[in-house]
């Protein structure tokens, strides 16, 4: 599991003083190309909720519609719905409510390998409004 302070900018894979996501991949240890395999990750909002979206451009979070989190699972058995790896969007909301974010999820699975790769893009806004417009004047660079 990996535990994400967007706010500090870190990821790590242990519990941190403060979170606001947590990301979990499961799958098998050993993989074959040629067989399809099951996969899942899990996204949990800690202290908010989370919101999938297809919108192009997350510019504004909803004020409603947040859960606890979000799962997906590919199954090993729809040959023609199984896939390597996804990108998904969300909407989150956490620290009780005083942070909005946007993140941009990627997940792909390596054949042969025990490892998945996760990416993350965020853009937060920590004064507690849903406005997620870029400002390149705040922008944080990660050490």
């Amino acid at each position: 599991m990996y535990h994400v302070d967007l706010l500090e900018n870190s990821l790590a894979d242990k519990t941190l003083t403060h979170e606001d996501l947590r990301v979990q991949i499961k799958r098998p240890a050993q993989t074959n190309p040629n067989i399809p395999y099951e996969w899942s990750f899990a996204i949990d909002a800690v202290d908010g909720g989370i919101v999938e979206t297809d919108d192009a451009f997350l510019y504004r979070a909803p004020d409603a519609g947040y859960l606890p989190g979000y799962e997906y699972v590919t199954p090993s058995d729809e040959r023609m719905k199984w896939r390597r790896g996804l990108n998904k969007k969300f909407y989150l909301r956490s620290r009780g409510g005083k942070v909005y974010a946007s993140v941009d999820l990627g997940v792909e699975n390596f054949d042969n390998e025990s490892d998945a790769c996760l990416t993350l893009r965020c853009l937060v806004n920590p004064a507690g409004s849903p406005n997620l417009e870029y400002d390149s004047g705040k922008k944080i660079n990660p050490q």
